[in-house]
C-alpha cells in the first residue's frame, strides 16, 4: 500500500506540474493533446492484440486474441491498459467539445483544451480504478481464473489514489480518521476494507 501511495505521490505531482506547464506554454499543450492521441492509437493497437476490437464509432467487441495474458499480472497490466485507453478516448473527447465551445483565440484555447483533456484525463482515471476494484466489476466483466488477485491490486491502488486525494474531502477524511481511531487500524487499511466492502 506505501508502495502504491508513494507512485501516486509521484504522479501527482507530476501532473500538477505538466498543468502549470499548460498554462504557460502553448506549444507544451499542443504537444500534450497530440501525445493523447499517439498513445490513444497504440493502446487500441495493444487491446486489439489482446483480444478487444474498437469500432470506428468507438464501440468496443471481441476479437480473437494473438496474445493473451499468461498470469494476474499480465491480466492487470491488460485491464491497466483497457482503463488508460477509455481516460485517454474520454479526455480527447471533452477536449473537443472544449474547443468547440471556447471563444478564446487560438493560443488561449489551445492551452484551456490540454488543461480539461488533462483533468477529464486524471478524474476518469481514478473512478475506472475504483470500479475495477469493486466487488461487483467480476460479476459484470469476467476477468479469468485469477479474477480475484486482479481485483485485489486494483483495491490497492484505487486505495491509495483516494488516499492520495483525500484533502479534497475535508468531510470524509474527518469521518475516516475518526472510524480509524475507532478501530485502531491505520486511515489506509480502512480505505481499504472500505472499497472492499462496497457492494455486497
Amino acid at each position: 500500500m506505501d508502495l502504491y501511495i508513494r507512485h501516486a505521490i509521484q504522479t501527482k505531482k507530476a501532473l500538477l506540474a505538466q498543468q502549470r506547464r499548460i498554462r504557460f506554454d502553448v506549444a507544451y499543450a499542443a504537444t500534450y493533446l497530440d501525445s493523447l492521441i499517439k498513445d490513444q492509437a497504440a493502446l487500441r493497437a495493444e487491446l486489439e492484440a489482446g483480444g478487444i476490437g474498437i469500432g470506428a464509432d468507438g464501440l468496443a467487441y471481441p476479437t480473437e486474441p494473438t496474445s493473451l495474458p499468461k498470469n494476474s499480472l499480465e491480466r492487470f497490466n491488460f485491464s491497466a491498459k483497457i482503463i488508460d485507453y477509455l481516460a485517454i478516448t474520454t479526455a480527447l473527447d471533452q477536449a473537443l467539445k472544449a474547443y468547440e465551445a471556447s471563444n478564446s483565440d487560438t493560443t488561449d484555447k489551445l492551452k484551456e483544451v490540454a488543461l480539461v483533456a488533462d483533468k477529464a484525463h486524471d478524474d476518469i482515471m481514478t473512478r475506472l480504478l475504483v470500479a475495477h476494484a469493486s466487488p461487483d466489476f467480476s460479476n459484470v466483466v469476467e476477468l479469468a481464473d485469477d479474477a480475484e488477485e486482479v481485483q485485489k491490486i486494483f483495491l490497492i491502488a484505487a486505495a491509495a489514489r483516494l488516499r492520495l486525494n483525500l484533502k479534497q474531502f475535508p468531510r470524509l477524511r474527518v469521518a475516516l480518521k475518526a472510524e480509524a481511531i475507532a478501530e485502531g487500524l491505520p486511515v489506509n487499511k480502512i480505505l481499504i476494507l472500505r472499497r472492499g466492502s462496497e457492494g455486497e
